[in-house]
């Protein structure tokens, strides 16, 4: 039965840990606001539950060392986690260590026939939690992280998968497509009974369903191929994958994006606004298409950079003649006399020019050395 006193307690705890986790997805000392804020926290949340599991693996791996029994409970993820799953002082009570009785190897059953071991070891452990790990987030979709409820239903499910209540479970899965067989007869006539292991037992993995990406739902409706013209407009890499979520630092494509919008006076490359649902990258992917439709790569138009792409590849001819001519007469200011360039709106020009400023060996230009160049 429910008791109102342990409910309040879990639910204060639970409320101190979403102001923790919101401090860990960025959000500050608050409660996400919006999916987008919830699907950070998620993030986050999953990412801590990862490292509490790994130090659990390491107790594990205690255990297959040194062979010795454990009596005291492990608990698998700590206090933290337990305000996570709303519980007061369930966690540490139900997790303890488990003795696991069979091995897995490169999705077959192998070595049933060793008889019960005390511990399955960290190694095998940890492969079938990151194969498990990776299932579950393969099913995650927007509805995953719409508010509190369905974003902490998410995480209890993603952190229970380091559970061994769980684990047992699978490995028993596995376990179950083993084959008994009798083997040769006792000495007093009773047959052993055997299961056939290995190759033989293969375990059937059902297909995964398709991969459901995390995105921004501002940004829902890009699909692969848009991403591809973006970045082949941008000068990054051409995969499909924009790499991150708005705002990512580790993004190369979100990067560049920020990089361009900087070049349109839309602010510095640390803050301008990088949706892949931006109009100015839209008309830039306009504005670079062929007469095929296909989107012109930077090279063939002369630009190295995003930034370029925002200073001189969003208007006609003319227009990139003006700022090409802007530039190099300001990098003819920083120039010795015997380095100065002709003023010839050429973009082979300003990059030769470029070259000489920055004595590094490169020859594009991008915000960095926009604010040098006109401080």
């Amino acid at each position: 039965m429910l008791d109102a006193t342990v409910q309040q307690a879990a639910a204060d705890n639970q409320q101190q840990v979403v102001i923790q986790i919101s401090r860990m997805a960025g959000l500050g000392p608050r409660e996400p606001a919006t999916p987008a804020e919830w699907q950070a926290f998620v993030v986050a949340a999953m990412t801590r539950g990862r490292i509490e599991c790994n130090a659990y693996l390491t107790e594990i791996m205690k255990l297959e060392e040194h062979r010795r029994t454990v009596n005291s409970q492990l608990g698998l993820f700590g206090a933290a986690t337990a305000g996570i799953l709303g519980l007061s002082g369930a966690a540490s009570q139900a997790i303890a260590i488990t003795a696991i009785a069979f091995g897995l190897a490169q999705g077959t059953v192998d070595n049933i026939t060793t008889g019960l071991l005390y511990s399955l070891g960290a190694e095998p452990v940890s492969a079938l939690i990151t194969n498990l790990r990776a299932a579950y987030i393969q099913g995650l979709n927007q509805s995953s992280w719409q508010d509190r409820a369905s974003a902490f239903a998410t995480i209890y499910g993603y952190l229970e998968l380091c559970t061994p209540v769980v684990l047992r479970e699978k490995i028993k899965t596995a376990v179950t497509v083993a084959t008994p067989a009798a083997t040769d007869a006792s000495p007093l006539g009773a047959p052993h009974v055997t299961l056939i292991p290995s190759a033989r037992t293969p375990i059937v993995v059902p297909p995964a369903p398709p991969r459901q990406p995390l995105t921004d739902p501002r940004e829902r409706g890009v699909t692969s191929a848009m991403i591809r013209d973006i970045q082949q407009t941008l000068c990054v890499a051409v995969d499909g994958d924009a790499g991150g979520l708005p705002g990512s630092k580790t993004s190369n494509t979100r990067r560049a994006i920020r990089e361009f919008q900087s070049a349109l006076g839309s602010g510095d490359p640390d803050t301008a606004n990088d949706l892949l649902t931006s109009s100015r990258l839209s008309q830039a992917a306009d504005l670079a298409r062929d007469a095929s439709g296909s989107v012109t790569t930077c090279k063939a138009r002369g630009l190295e950079t995003a930034f370029e792409l925002g200073a001189f590849g969003m208007g006609d001819a003319a227009a990139q003649r003006r700022q090409v001519l802007l530039y190099q007469g300001q990098i003819n200011k920083k120039l010795p006399a015997d380095k100065q360039i002709t003023l010839d709106g050429n973009l082979t020009t300003l990059h030769a020019a470029v070259g000489a400023l920055r004595n590094d060996g490169r020859t594009s230009i991008d915000h960095a050395f926009f604010v040098e160049l006109f401080k």
